[in-house]
């Protein structure tokens, strides 16, 4: 079980004073991830997502979730080697990449992913946020 304190640590949460209930630890080494399978597709064009995730180890790729409706992955998030994020929202061809590089292992980060993809403005249509702000990045295609 996860530690948390309650001092900051660079715009993240440190560990040490109190547990964390029900918390998950997974490590890139076991291949672990948080998986949910859907008996159909749904609706995939508006949804939000939030967590909160601590980094175990860098350098890694590592899958923090997918979403998928049993025959193809529909939407993913992970780290890569670089330490940095990635938003895969339709297997590999639209996807997200942070600028910024997630390195601090002691720190638990609040991930929000919020997708909206019928909205009429590109840049509204994705967006992830990271302890309250918006995260830096590109996209490699128009999400839609």
């Amino acid at each position: 079980m996860e530690e948390l304190q309650r001092t900051a640590n660079r715009g993240s949460i440190s560990t040490g004073l109190y547990e964390i209930d029900n918390s998950l630890l997974v490590e890139a080494d076991d291949s672990d991830s948080i998986q949910k399978s859907f008996s159909s597709a749904g609706n995939r064009k508006t949804w939000t997502l939030s967590f909160w995730f601590k980094r175990t180890e860098l350098g890694a790729s590592m899958r923090l979730f997918e979403a998928w409706d049993g025959s193809s992955v529909g939407t993913s998030g992970l780290f890569d080697a670089n330490d940095q994020f990635l938003l895969d929202l339709n297997s590999g061809s639209n996807y997200f990449t942070s600028t910024a590089k997630f390195r601090d292992t002691a720190a638990w980060y609040h991930f929000v992913i919020r997708v909206d993809t019928t909205s009429g403005t590109a840049s509204e249509r994705a967006r992830v946020y990271v302890n309250g702000e918006e995260l830096e990045g590109s996209w490699n295609s128009n999400i839609g």
